[in-house]
């Protein structure tokens, strides 16, 4: 799929916007509605003008509930019943928590809540300040105190506002609820429980002559040779989105390392029931996609694939794709065709989790392109979900 011209984003935009005022008519009609938005795969709420507007608004990952916390303390769980890209919602619980809604669990029953904004602390902070509580439905299960999450508090850093204990980094892919604290420690907490542990690393396990990356987010990690330099981007709560591999000493990118989630809900547009093989096509055709004024890029097929099981068992597509690109010079069009490869999707799952699939590609303009891709076979069969 091509990305959109300007001019059919600015078309897109207008038809959404007169959906939009059209919904409000609805919702205004029949009750309350929420509408995905099918590009970006985000989602509004369209509420009666009667209802307070929230505070805080959190979605579980399988975009079947969500929770809204108001001013006055409380906290609403709402579920979603789903007709394409249109929900009709209900309440499922509600209780005063305090705080904020910092994470539902895909069964809208578990919910994790804070009490700190920013990881900041008052400046008159107590060492059984609370943090974070936990909640079934509208029963407490449990409570994080400052002591249980930072043993040494003279590590506290202070600030105009407080002292900074750390940060939340939100629901991880397995149910964990992860912080980062002042002292460089990382924390685990059960969303269902509330029991919290500290993460330990596994970079002492690399082979000889290699690196491990480890995600705690998406919970899995490879192996890299030393002779690759990593730069990880980052959203803006910086949780990393991509890893990009540089030879050591040159500019030009070489690998590439991405996750997406595979999509399980009926709401997502062309999706929903993909399979493995159409949603990794999917991806690798949108990484590759580039559309200007006088150039496009695109790919146009497979050349080759095949499927495989990796040193940890997990499943793993190898592609050989075709790419097109096309450049205007004047009157003159120019086509060229490439087989572009290996390309590698790789299932990081455990039966009941969330499916992540993380994407492995090369540059398809890079130098030494054979040395490239004989690294990249070797991370792939590295690959692991974390214990």
């Amino acid at each position: 799929m091509m990305a959109m011209s300007r001019t059919q984003k600015n078309g897109y935009a207008l038809v959404m916007a007169l959906f939009w005022l059209l919904l409000q008519d609805i919702a205004e009609i029949s009750g309350d509605l929420v509408a995905q938005d099918s590009i970006g795969q985000g989602f509004s709420t369209v509420q009666n003008a009667a209802q307070n507007k929230p505070l805080r608004e959190i979605w579980s990952s399988n975009r079947k509930y969500f929770a809204q916390t108001y001013s006055e303390g409380a906290t609403v769980v709402n579920q979603v019943s789903w007709q394409g890209n249109i929900g009709r919602f209900e309440r499922f619980w509600s209780a005063k928590t305090g705080g904020e809604a910092a994470a539902l669990s895909n069964t809208g029953e578990h919910l994790a809540v804070v009490y700190t904004s920013g990881g900041i602390l008052p400046m008159d902070y107590d060492s059984k300040q609370i943090l974070l509580r936990f909640f079934n439905k509208e029963k407490p299960v449990a409570e994080i105190e400052l002591v249980a999450i930072v043993s040494d508090l003279s590590k506290l850093r202070k600030e105009d506002s407080g002292y900074y204990w750390g940060k939340c980094l939100g629901l991880n892919a397995v149910g964990y609820y992860v912080l980062e604290t002042v002292e460089g420690k990382t924390i685990l907490i059960d969303l269902k429980s509330g029991v919290s542990e500290e993460f330990r690393s596994g970079q002492g396990s690399a082979a000889p002559g290699c690196k491990v990356f480890e995600d705690v987010m998406q919970w899995f990690e490879f192996q890299y040779s030393e002779e690759f330099s990593l730069k990880t981007y980052m959203r803006d709560d910086r949780i990393p989105t991509e890893a990009i591999f540089f030879k050591n000493g040159r500019r030009d990118w070489m690998l590439r390392a991405i996750v997406e989630m595979m999509p399980d809900f009926s709401a997502t547009l062309n999706s929903a029931n993909s399979s493995f093989d159409d949603f990794a096509l999917d991806q690798f055709k949108a990484m590759n996609c580039a559309d200007g004024p006088e150039s496009s890029r695109y790919i146009d097929g497979i050349a080759e694939k095949q499927a495989f099981v990796n040193s940890h068992g997990l499943k793993v597509l190898e592609f050989y794709l075709t790419l097109v690109d096309e450049n205007t010079e004047g009157d003159e069009r120019r086509i060229e065709r490439r087989t572009i490869g290996p390309a590698y999707a790789v299932l990081i799952a455990h039966p009941g989790e969330a499916r992540r699939v993380l994407f492995f590609q090369m540059n398809p303009d890079a130098k030494e392109i054979q040395a490239a891709a004989g690294e990249l076979s070797k991370m792939v069969h590295t690959v692991k979900v974390l214990r």
